[in-house]
């Protein structure tokens, strides 16, 4: 028994200690308190037409709203679609259409009677900024109000806080504009041109 300990003790001496390394790595964490300031009017970008609308950002209103005259009812692959024009004074009258498939209509009471009225309500991809999002829009006749787009809270909720004493505090979108690489895309790049050089 003596024996066989002591072979155990020294085996036990003679074994390295194994080498431990500690690699850090950076890892992005979301900030969800953080929120996007947009001011009570901002340039919003629509995907589907490849335009920007100046837009006025309602906290008081829970629904978004865009502009549509002239629309058309149509149906598409089953489905039932609006094709509408866009067309307001603060775009120069000028006339921009979309085709959308409609996802739901709801009845909207008038504030002047008794009667409703029946709304499609469309989806859309917009961009507000860095703010890129699929949101909700009611078709309504806005060429009576001062801006063809309205955002209400259903977009900004979870993203952003309104402060109206500022306006169009992030600038148009420009899709040509390339974006910004990030702290990955940097350290490819520069360790592409380090190997470039060997």
């Amino acid at each position: 028994m003596i024996q066989r300990t002591q072979a155990k003790l020294y085996a036990n001496f003679a074994t390295p200690n194994p080498e431990v390394r500690v690699k850090e790595k950076l890892v992005r964490v979301p900030m969800n308190d953080d929120k996007v300031v947009l001011g009570g009017r901002e340039w919003v970008w629509f995907d589907e037409v490849k335009n920007t609308f100046q837009s006025r950002v309602d906290s008081g209103a829970e629904t978004s709203s865009l502009n549509a005259i002239d629309v058309q009812e149509f149906e598409r692959d089953g489905d039932t679609w609006v094709k509408f024009n866009v067309n307001h004074s603060e775009n120069n009258d000028q006339s921009v259409f979309m085709e959308m498939p409609v996802k739901r209509w709801v009845r909207i009471r008038q504030s002047s009677t008794d009667s409703t009225e029946r709304r499609a309500v469309v989806e859309a991809w917009i961009r507000v900024g860095n703010i890129h999002e699929k949101t909700e829009f009611t078709l309504a006749d806005r060429t009576n109000m001062e801006y063809p787009v309205l955002l209400g809270r259903s977009f900004f909720k979870d993203l952003a806080v309104v402060d109206v004493s500022q306006v169009h505090v992030h600038p148009q979108y420009q899709p040509d504009t390339p974006s910004e690489p990030s702290d990955d895309d940097t350290q490819q790049q520069s360790a592409s041109k380090e190997a470039a050089h060997q």
